[in-house]
């Protein structure tokens, strides 16, 4: 092969090469009246700047297009000799890359022959704006990058770069070359963290030898001693180790910085009750659980074993008894819930320890007060779920006089809800039988709320209470009628005329086809109160 030939090559190869990268790099597109040229960020010399060869005349209007920039920078020159086309207000950005790019063209004319000298430098200083600054690491907290405010790249600082994930470790206290001060108040040894700005004391007690007491050792090989008498507890919080005595931090150390923890006394196991209402046996100190074989949860004064004696609380089933009622200090999850009620009358009150999704049930339907006015209370239906503990009205809407509410893994609160409230009337609601209700309160019996005051004289009645799982109507003395007929509210709002108690006797109810029921139906109802006979529409 003669020299031309192996020149050819090696062009060819070089031309090639630059191909391949050019076609990935950013690009500066320079356009005039009578031509235009294309020049990559990277060059087969290696520079960061090119040469466009002859330029047009005077007064000719450039155009300058970056990379995946849409917007066009315009410069009309009329300098014969030079100019230097550098706009810092435009960040020319690329796919790819975290930053942006400047774009300098100077155009040359010192020379015989006057060309564009284009320079391509990418952004390389950073700037740490007002807001997401880089945080350094403090004794307790970790360090996290912020972002430059023109690029949002990930940053240090303003020349250093990193990732959204990275951060700086917990520093841990520094008590290099800190001696033990003596509290002149209580006795106890101290040294101050020399970090800036922290100040935290780290106590110790001096224990006599065999006393009972928690120690920690440093990897400098100080040992820390507290007493078992001062009901030392340690646990981990985020990155630290903290001591606490009661309710004060004894100290706090970097996980890096202990080498060990001994409790140096004897378990104190015993049947006791956990700080999430629980019980358990074993070891009664807050946070350990050695020798525990159980753990369980008290209802109704009866022990319900829980599913894990460590952990989130839980317990397999509840069944809650009608007649019982529902008492538990503590609050966990049941992986099975149900409920059942004998309703003989059409409508009652509910209130119960446990979510209940209303949509799922076709045996009745759930509403909440709207309005009482002088002798009418006017509802609304929920048709959502309904929190645990939240006291409604029920309406049986079958034949069938029981109604039966379930869930699995429901959350089951220790108390109810706070009363639900419409002038000046409040809806109380139970998990247990309630105490003699006041005489301005109303319950509700033959599908009406009755005045507790209008009960109590009647031969026999003393007092009048609610059972479990249900709700009264408390006045604040708004209202002192006898008693308050129900009504759904809506945009076509229809009273439910509901039997009138007041009148002896007990009404007869049939439907349209002659056929008694046991209560008030959707649709036309025939109602016949002695001689007395009413039509009764429920939409």
């Amino acid at each position: 092969m003669n020299i031309i030939k192996k020149i050819a090559l090696l062009l060819a190869i070089v031309f090639s090469y630059c191909q391949s990268v050019t076609a990935q790099e950013p690009k500066l597109k320079v356009t005039w009246d009578n031509g235009s040229k294309e020049v990559y960020y990277y060059q087969c010399q290696g520079d960061d700047f090119y040469d466009i060869g002859l330029l047009p005349a005077v007064n000719t209007n450039l155009t300058f297009q970056f990379g995946e920039n849409e917007n066009e920078n315009n410069y009309t020159f009329t300098d014969d000799y030079c100019f230097v086309y550098e706009n810092e207000n435009v960040k020319y950005t690329y796919a790819g890359d975290p930053g942006y790019y400047y774009v300098k063209v100077k155009y040359v004319t010192e020379y015989a022959r006057p060309y564009f000298h284009v320079e391509i430098s990418q952004h390389t200083t950073h700037t740490i704006g007002d807001t997401d600054k880089p945080t350094e690491p403090t004794c307790t907290t970790k360090g996290f990058p912020g972002k430059c405010s023109e690029c949002g790249q990930w940053i240090w600082d303003t020349s250093t770069t990193t990732t959204s994930t990275d951060y700086k470790p917990v520093l841990g206290h520094d008590f290099t070359d800190q001696t033990w001060t003596t509290d002149e108040v209580n006795g106890n040894k101290y040294r101050t963290c020399t970090r800036s700005g922290c100040e935290h004391k780290q106590y110790t007690y001096d224990v006599v030898p065999g006393e009972p007491a928690l120690g920690i050792t440093l990897n400098d090989d100080v040992t820390l001693t507290y007493p078992q008498s001062l009901s030392p507890v340690y646990a981990k919080d985020g990155m630290m180790w903290k001591v606490k005595l009661g309710d004060a931090t004894a100290c706090e150390l970097s996980l890096g910085q202990v080498k060990g923890i001994v409790a140096q006394w004897p378990h104190n196991n015993t049947d006791h009750q956990c700080a999430d209402k629980s019980w358990a046996d074993g070891c009664s100190v807050e946070g350990c659980a050695e020798g525990r074989t159980q753990r369980w949860v008290n209802i109704n004064g009866n022990k319900v074993e829980t599913t894990a004696i460590t952990g989130d609380l839980a317990i397999a089933s509840l069944t809650l008894d009608d007649a019982k009622g529902y008492e538990c200090e503590a609050e966990y999850t049941a992986n099975a819930v149900s409920y059942g009620r004998t309703m003989t009358n059409q409508w009652g009150t509910l209130c119960l320890p446990f979510e209940i999704k209303s949509d799922q049930y076709a045996t009745c339907k759930f509403y909440e007060l709207k309005e009482v006015k002088e002798t009418e209370i006017v509802l609304t239906e929920v048709t959502g779920n309904i929190p645990a503990g939240t006291p409604v009205l029920v309406r049986r809407t079958t034949e069938s006089t029981d109604i039966s509410l379930n869930a699995t893994d429901a959350a089951v609160t220790t108390a109810p809800a706070a009363s639900s409230s419409a002038n000046g009337f409040s809806l109380v609601g139970r998990f247990t039988a309630s105490e003699a209700l006041s005489a301005d309160s109303y319950i509700i019996s033959n599908n009406k709320f009755w005045r507790v005051s209008n009960l109590t004289p009647k031969e026999g009645v003393t007092d009048v209470k609610v059972g479990p799982f249900r709700a009264y109507l408390q006045s604040n003395g708004v209202q002192n009628v006898r008693m308050m007929s129900l009504s759904i509210g809506g945009d076509d709002t229809t009273a439910i005329d509901v039997l009138n108690a007041a009148d002896e006797g007990e009404a007869e109810i049939y439907d349209l086809n002659g056929h008694r029921l046991q209560g008030l139906q959707k649709g036309m109802n025939i109602v016949k109160r002695g001689n007395k006979t009413t039509k009764v529409i429920i939409k």
